[in-house]
């Protein structure tokens, strides 16, 4: 039924010389499209009205274009029955005052204060807002109780914040907010009068009345400029703040975990797109140590904030006299796994290069670094600590980018001939099964190990 309306419209704006309704219908079909409605509906019609309200249309203005609409609407439909036009008036009659320019000035405050030498005592202020900022579903009496061990979305920014933390040597809570001595209304009412204070010194635009909503505000904003559509948004804030009221008009649409997260991590990436992520360095002829020492010598401020992995095991050999000795090598020679912030490690390759160079994206100079998602270190250590002598390592040049998750149709003889799958391990003829790990777009990290109960393994979806 959308589907010939939706052509229905598209044929009217075609025929029509009229400046209004070429306006009403063309506003009409961009919203449409752009949250793929398969069914006409008042929530359709809701974020359509939404849109108009965002491109800065008067109440006025919208009016006139949904009543075109709704025009066409009767003459298309013709029968009697639900019209989604007439359970749409609230919103149609949207016309609630809301002003946004110091959210937006506010956002933009953000950056100054990532970027700009902060002093120790406001470290834990900012981490906090930060923390707030990036995950606006956290409310602040879930905030104050965060220890380090809780689980937490997989966002490089917020990873980022944990880190931070840890070095103030705590070992329950995350920030350090006189939980234990104090009721938590009283921790809430200090932490947000605090939180205003610190954000008011470094030039945010701020209401006398401070509270999660005006940091939730500042994220909604990120989220539209990061062209996040409204339905998704609403279904990540759990309440509205006052400089974006139309938000009532519409529900939440349901999210997978997955999605989430991806939301989480684009608007992150919008709000602040520096991030300590996982990168793999050749160390040509040099051992480790050899590269601290040459990082710790030639690029001081940046060896504190690198994180080094090199996977090591050891093995029985034999030495003098029949004697054996117990050694320990490297599962893979040459290649140290390191973490730090991206917008330093072409600094630190300008400084180390004769030492080491870094995995790229592609073979060309000047292909981006290339980034080990978190999620697969964390899966590549978890299995490095549970190696045994039957494991095998090797290094997989290969010409065609090829990775584990990729889509595939099955075209050998087996059940599965003729279907699409996804590649999520190799198991082998001897039970084991075979992992890799991307290091760039052209070498994996292949490991074998003994096939692992199916109480280990996810489902993969298509």
């Amino acid at each position: 039924m959308t589907t010939d309306f939706i052509t229905f419209v598209e044929n009217e704006l075609r025929a029509t010389d009229n400046k209004l309704t070429t306006s009403a219908l063309t506003s009409f079909l961009r919203s449409v499209r752009k949250h793929r409605v398969d069914i006409l509906s008042p929530e359709s019609i809701r974020l359509w009205v939404i849109d108009m309200l965002l491109a800065g249309y008067n109440r006025a203005t919208r009016k006139k274009y949904s009543g075109k609409v709704h025009r066409l609407y009767k003459e298309w439909k013709k029968e009697a029955g639900a019209d989604p036009f007439e359970a749409t008036a609230d919103a149609l009659n949207f016309d609630t005052d809301f002003n946004t320019e110091h959210v937006k000035k506010n956002l933009s405050r953000v950056r100054h204060l990532i970027t700009k030498a902060i002093e120790a005592a406001e470290s834990q202020d900012i981490c906090i807002f930060l923390y707030l900022l990036y995950l606006p579903s956290v409310t602040i009496g879930e905030l104050v109780e965060l220890k380090f061990d809780d689980a937490t979305p997989d966002i490089p920014q917020v990873h980022d914040i944990i880190e931070t933390m840890r070095d103030s040597r705590r070992t329950k809570y995350m920030f350090g907010l006189g939980q234990g001595k104090q009721r938590l209304p009283q921790i809430e009412r200090q932490l947000l009068a605090k939180l205003r204070a610190t954000l008011h010194r470094h030039g945010f635009e701020l209401d006398p009345v401070f509270s999660r909503l005006t940091v939730t505000a500042i994220w909604i904003e990120a989220a539209l400029k990061t062209d996040i559509p409204v339905e998704e948004i609403r279904a990540l804030v759990k309440e509205i703040p006052p400089t974006r009221p139309y938000l009532a008009l519409i529900k939440g649409t349901p999210l997978t975990d997955n999605r989430k997260t991806e939301i989480l991590a684009a608007v992150a990436d919008t709000i602040n797109d520096i991030k300590s992520q996982w990168y793999v360095m050749n160390m040509r002829a040099n051992k480790p140590d050899d590269i601290k020492r040459a990082i710790r010598l030639n690029a001081p401020r940046l060896y504190d904030r690198i994180t080094f992995y090199y996977p090591t095991h050891k093995v029985l050999a034999e030495a003098k006299k029949r004697k054996t000795v117990r050694k320990e090598i490297p599962y893979l020679p040459g290649l140290l796994f390191f973490r730090m912030r991206n917008d330093k490690v072409s600094q630190l390759f300008s400084r180390i290069g004769q030492y080491a160079w870094c995995y790229r994206q592609t073979t060309h100079p000047d292909s981006p670094y290339s980034v080990i998602p978190r999620a697969e270190m964390k899966k590549f250590q978890q299995y490095i600590g549970q190696f045994t002598d039957d494991i095998s390592m090797e290094l997989i040049p290969r010409p065609t980018p090829f990775d584990i998750d990729d889509k595939v149709y099955v075209n050998g003889v087996t059940p599965l001939a003729g279907n699409l799958c996804v590649i999520t391990s190799v198991r082998n003829n001897d039970g084991t099964r075979t992992y890799n790990l991307r290091l760039s777009a052209t070498t994996d990290c292949r490991w074998t190990i003994a096939d692992i109960p199916e109480i280990y393994l996810d489902p993969a979806t298509v």
